[in-house]
């Protein structure tokens, strides 16, 4: 039998705790077996989670160098969109001696243009805190003038001679009804530029891993509104009601005034690109626009081609309080970035 002390000296200077068993046997307990069996699995699961943890946390990483970027910068941004415009005017007439005639109509009409803004740094320290931001737009319509009120088909006077055999000479006195140009309108047409500026707040989210920028603003339009009023005439002279000999007139005002509108908008983009300090983004507009200024006047008068009387016509136009735009486009932005260390 191996005495105690000689085991303590095959341990050397400092064998340890004694793991014997209190009953002197020699082998060492199921514990002991089992805690010198787990050493190296732990250990191959350790490098296992920490490969599972690096694969999962690569992607957060790569997006939290995106979320460092510097909100203290100042964004430049240059967009280019098209868009519908709809406009009801509430009220339309034309009065002139052919009688009084009034009509409503809702002007719908395509334009384009660009916009050009500056977003301020953020107003906190939070990912998602806003941003401010100023917008200039400037706009052109695919608008031609719109005749609200039309009654026949007022333009250029033109008689008709009914000359059957080409002499020269009128076979038959012409009658008024097939006289062209006869008839009384009031049209309107917004006239190009259009001229908008915004400030609002640019608030970035992220929605299904997409960041999404919600920008409420406030909205401000200048533009100027230009209305037609127009009449053409013919009377007969000889007594007849229904036949020439007779005169003619055609009288054409225009008048156009400023408007002014102020109202809420909403945009919606999304960042779809970026190369380098250059940032590409898509969004969706909307406005709605309360006018300030929303009526046009305008009249004229001419004489009669006997210079015998005077023909007046008189137009109004009134727009509805509201009017609405909605559009889509492109911004590209200068945007530096700053990666966290």
């Amino acid at each position: 039998m191996v005495r105690p002390e000689l085991i303590r000296l095959a341990g050397g200077a400092n064998p340890g705790p004694d793991l014997r068993p209190a009953s002197g046997n020699d082998s060492l307990p199921t514990s002991g077996r089992l805690l010198r069996g787990r050493t190296p699995r732990n250990s191959r699961f350790g490098w296992l989670f920490g490969l599972a943890l690096a694969a999962i946390a690569t992607p957060t990483l790569a997006n939290a160098e995106t979320l460092g970027e510097s909100d203290s910068n100042w964004v430049l941004g240059l967009s280019a969109f098209a868009a519908v415009r709809a406009i009801p005017v509430d009220s339309a007439t034309v009065a002139s001696q052919r009688g009084a005639f009034e009509a409503e109509s809702n002007r719908v009409f395509g334009l384009v243009g660009i916009s050009t803004d500056l977003v301020g740094p953020a107003l906190g320290t939070h990912r998602v805190s806003p941003r401010p931001f100023l917008r200039i737009d400037v706009a052109t319509f695919f608008d031609e003038e719109d005749r609200i009120v039309n009654d026949d088909a007022p333009g250029a006077i033109h008689v008709p001679v009914i000359d059957n055999n080409g002499d020269g000479t009128p076979d038959a006195p012409t009658p008024v009804a097939t006289i062209q140009g006869l008839g009384s309108a009031t049209g309107a047409r917004t006239e190009i530029p259009s001229l908008g500026l915004a400030i609002g707040l640019d608030w970035p989210l992220t929605i299904l891993d997409e960041v999404v920028h919600v920008k409420p603003s406030l909205e401000w339009r200048y533009e100027r509104e230009r209305i037609t009023t127009i009449a053409g005439m013919a009377e007969s002279i000889d007594g007849s009601p229904d036949d020439c000999p007779c005169r003619t007139a055609l009288a054409i005002g225009r008048n156009s005034e400023p408007f002014h509108a102020l109202g809420p908008g909403l945009e919606l983009a999304i960042e779809s690109g970026r190369l380098g300090f250059l940032e590409s983004s898509v969004f969706v507009r909307a406005q709605a626009l309360y006018q300030l200024d929303r009526r046009v006047q305008v009249s004229a008068s001419a004489p009669f081609s006997d210079v015998s009387g005077i023909l007046d016509v008189a137009s109004r136009y009134t727009r509805s309080r509201w009017d609405y735009v909605a559009g889509v486009g492109i911004r590209l932005a200068l945007k530096p970035r700053e990666r966290r260390p």
